[in-house]
């Protein structure tokens, strides 16, 4: 979700109506965000002002954003920068950016199949790619690059586990499995204590992070269904 102004503001008021609900959606649902910006840092953060501290988690996408802008967001105690292949560009700002940004408050993405890291630049993204935006991050932080792919999956497990205490309190797995309804159509969820969701279609079998993914997209998607319908 986000608002994006690159080609022109023709649907800009539309924009902030529907980035706002979506925000509202979230914290109604408990669920956390990722918000694409291009041009609109301001209109983004006055939207997001009144929610600073409400609970509301999520990711800042795609972030090439100046030092101020970072401080902006770095406001917001349930948010992380998400930073891409843009990182290792020439003419990028983000390494002098990035000083100033803690590295437990990001997380790498692709952005594919666009912005594919140097040296691969000009062709098309994949997710293999991360390793050089990897390379690149933990050299602006000076520290060994493993040590960086650990924190940043810590913290994208952070994210899922506090999703996950916020979704389902103080249930137990078995409670949580009891009201799991799995039809007979080869579709099978589980939820597992301390890990996630299990989730299995037909003979495809899921890892709990791509279970609890679904899940929670299916739960969001089906509530806001819902909520279209009642009104």
């Amino acid at each position: 979700i986000g608002i994006d102004l690159y080609w022109d503001k023709t649907w800009l008021k539309e924009q902030l109506i529907a980035f706002e609900k979506q925000v509202q959606w979230a914290l109604h649902y408990q669920l956390p965000i990722v918000i694409h910006c291009r041009e609109a840092f301001d209109y983004i953060y006055k939207v997001l002002q009144p929610y600073k501290n409400s609970g509301l988690t999520g990711i800042f996408h795609s972030f090439t954003g100046t030092p101020g802008e970072a401080a902006r967001m770095m406001e917001f105690p349930g948010f992380k920068i998400g930073i891409n292949g843009v990182v290792t560009f020439k003419k990028s700002t983000l390494p002098e950016t990035l000083k100033s940004v803690p590295l437990e408050r990001i997380v790498l993405e692709t952005d594919s199949p666009y912005l594919t890291p140097v040296p691969n630049r000009g062709k098309r993204n994949e997710s293999a790619n991360v390793k050089d935006t990897l390379i690149k991050v933990a050299e602006i932080y000076n520290e060994d690059p493993e040590k960086v792919a650990d924190m940043i999956v810590e913290h994208y497990e952070k994210l899922e586990r506090q999703q996950q205490r916020e979704n389902i309190g103080n249930m137990t797995a078995d409670e949580i499995n009891a009201n799991v309804q799995n039809p007979e159509h080869g579709f099978h969820a589980e939820f597992i204590e301390n890990e996630g969701w299990d989730v299995r279609i037909g003979k495809l079998k899921l890892n709990t992070w791509y279970g609890t993914l679904i899940i929670l997209g299916a739960v969001l998607g089906i509530s806001i269904l819902i909520s279209e319908i009642m009104h």
